[in-house]
């Protein structure tokens, strides 16, 4: 007499999970809907009373706990649901990975009679989610690598991402700075504000992205350090929830540019401006003036017989009566 239950297989049938409905404990196979006959290339006639394990496993012995534990085994002996993920071999012979849940089903008598067994195929879905892994894996290890300071902040200014970088530029280490610094505080008074103000203008690369702006920050020590700062608004179903920012010491090429500024608007042999700085200056005080109705006076200083002392003791010895003069003066005047 078949004591399988009465279950509704018309719809059963729809369903695109496989179902399994296993007699215990027998563990022979007394129902199996049309996703799982399919899957593993099987007809109602060819699984009916077979050995669950010889259809799914194709082997001659039941899974041993080795094996990751059979649910349907583990249901005989709890009396509970039970999960599991099992490799089973698809109806070509290829393995494929199935994630499995088995329910108990009594008799009258509260005796486990069947167990039905619900399972789904999610080989694809590991694969995607060791893609997804090693993708997280890969975005951590350069944003961790990176030369460049990365610091992400929420809507509220706390800090949540402060990369190897960043701890490089700004002295601080990150336990020092996730969730105890507000971004504010990175920048001299004020400039957080008018980084702000960048981002969301469209001048600076595009509302919400800041590219090459350059701005100060702050680090541990108090030094300001010169940066270019480049950023993008974070955001989380069309909700604005943070900002990331990539800083990018520019100290040394600000004091080339310094150094270049320098090196342009000075005598190399005195140190003191030269000609094309007092022009410069000059014209900038004469526009003063204009602008203002007041007064301004210019003073030249000649050395006295300059050309015969140069041709009485070398153009070294001159060199340094100029450096001396200059010095006389650079002493003696205000910058």
């Amino acid at each position: 007499m078949d004591r399988t239950p009465s279950f509704p297989t018309d719809l059963l049938e729809q369903i695109e999970d496989h179902i399994l409905v296993v007699e215990v404990p027998s563990l022979r196979i007394r129902y199996a809907n049309r996703a799982f006959l399919g899957f593993y290339g099987r007809t109602p006639e060819s699984t009916r009373g077979r050995f669950c394990y010889e259809v799914t496993h194709r082997r001659q012995e039941p899974c041993e706990p080795a094996d990751g534990g059979c649910p349907v085994q583990t249901v005989m002996r709890t009396g509970a649901s039970s999960r599991g993920i099992h490799v089973h071999v698809d109806g070509t012979g290829g393995e494929e990975v199935v994630s499995i849940t088995a329910h108990p089903v009594r008799d009258p008598e509260g005796r486990i009679s069947h167990v039905v067994e619900t399972s789904r195929p999610i080989t694809e879905y590991l694969r995607g989610e060791k893609e997804r892994r090693r993708k997280t894996e890969l975005f951590q290890s350069l944003l961790e690598t990176s030369p460049d300071g990365i610091i992400g902040n929420d809507r509220k200014g706390e800090i949540f991402l402060f990369n190897a970088g960043a701890e490089q530029i700004f002295g601080y280490s990150r336990d020092e700075v996730i969730g105890k610094i507000n971004v504010a505080e990175i920048y001299p008074p004020g400039d957080a504000r008018e980084v702000k103000k960048a981002i969301y203008s469209p001048e600076s690369g595009g509302a919400g992205r800041l590219v090459g702006f350059e701005t100060r920050v702050v680090a541990k020590t108090g030094r300001e350090i010169p940066i270019r700062l480049s950023a993008t608004l974070v955001y989380d179903q069309g909700v604005e929830i943070g900002t990331i920012g990539y800083f990018h010491d520019i100290s040394v090429r600000k004091a080339l540019e310094q150094e270049l500024r320098h090196l342009s608007i000075t005598d190399g042999l005195t140190g003191l401006y030269n000609r094309r700085h007092f022009a410069s200056v000059l014209q900038k005080e004469l526009d003063r003036v204009a602008r203002t109705g007041s007064t301004c006076s210019i003073l030249m200083i000649d050395i006295d017989r300059f050309k015969s002392f140069n041709d009485t003791y070398g153009h070294g010895e001159g060199d340094r009566l100029l450096r001396e003069v200059a010095d006389l003066i650079r002493n003696s005047f205000r910058s």
